[in-house]
């Protein structure tokens, strides 16, 4: 099995990162990336998609939250990844 690691799933940068940094964060980042390692692209976005619109709906999630994580996880995305993030974004807005 491959790892959520690997060049399919993250970029070089992000990737070299979560390899050199054994923080609390990574750890973290792991265990949440984990629990989705196995869906595909679709169920994956279906599933971003529905939790950041409970979060909108509970007023916890707002356009300018959605806006700096589109900021903050565009560096560490493939084009095709960052298309899809400014997707979802632009959806849930």
């Amino acid at each position: 099995m491959k790892s959520i690691f690997d060049e399919e799933f993250c970029s070089d940068e992000f990737r070299h990162i979560v390899q050199d940094d054994n923080s609390e964060e990574k750890k973290e980042y792991g265990n949440i990336l984990n629990q989705y390692k196995d869906l595909n692209s679709e169920q994956l976005q279906d599933e971003l998609y529905k939790k950041a619109s409970e979060l909108k709906q509970n007023g916890n999630l707002t356009d300018e939250q959605l806006e700096g994580l589109n900021s903050t996880l565009a560096p560490f995305l493939n084009d095709e990844q960052k298309k899809l993030l400014e997707n979802l974004v632009n959806r849930l807005k």
